[in-house]
Order: C-alpha cells, then structure tokens, then sequence
C-alpha cells in the first residue's frame, strides 16, 4: 500500500453544547413526566453508614434501582452508598442523559439543582 492508514486519523466525533443541553433536559422531561424525580434537603449530613442510606432508599426509591445526584463530592454519601447495589452516585455538573434514562428513579439535593440551573440555564 503506498498511501495506508497511518494511525494518526481522529475518529472522534463532538456534540454541540445546545444538543446537550436539549437530551439532557429531554431526558429529565421524560423522568419528571413518569414521577421518578424527589428533590430532597440534608442529605449531605447524613452519617457515612450503609444501614442509614438503605433505609432512606427504602422510603423514597420505588424500585431497587436509583440514582442519587449530588451538589458536589460528598465522601459521607459516598461512603453510605457504596456497598448498595442499584444505586448510583453522580455530580449535577458531570450529569449526562444516559445517566439520568438507565439510573432508575432520580433523587436530587436541593443544592443539586442549584448547581443544574447554574450551568445550563
């Protein structure tokens, strides 16, 4: 081959900040229509012990499976969630659509949305 692939191509392909913006809400639209979305307040001083966010998850979630969406790294609600099978961690400014349609019902810190309404609107 005289002129053959080298390696070097970029493969990637990049999304317009506006479409993100546009799934992500989609997708929030969809969870909110269903009522898989809580906001709740004083999570974060919950003590880092797996019993106690076990039975929170057994009040709030419907299913065994959800995702809770932090303000900001919290090693206490990390340390709480870690050892729950289903439930999922992530961070309002790291929250993409495929997290918010495959992590079961959405429960939100109230500063969590504070922090969403920060960088998206």
């Amino acid at each position: 081959m005289a002129h053959g692939p080298t390696g070097e191509q970029n493969y990637q392909l990049k999304m317009p900040k506006k479409m993100k913006k546009q799934a992500l809400f989609s997708a929030l639209t969809s969870k909110f229509k269903t009522n898989e979305v809580l906001v709740i307040k004083d999570l974060a001083k919950i003590e880092p012990k797996t019993k106690k966010m076990k039975t929170i998850l057994e009040k709030l979630a419907k299913d065994n499976k959800a995702t809770i969406i932090l303000s900001e790294k919290l090693e206490n609600v990390a340390r709480a969630a870690r050892n729950l099978k289903g439930l999922n961690l992530s961070q309002a400014n790291q929250l993409n659509p495929y997290e918010v349609l495959n992590g079961g019902q959405l429960i939100f810190m109230k500063e969590a949305v504070e922090k969403l309404k920060e960088k998206w609107i």
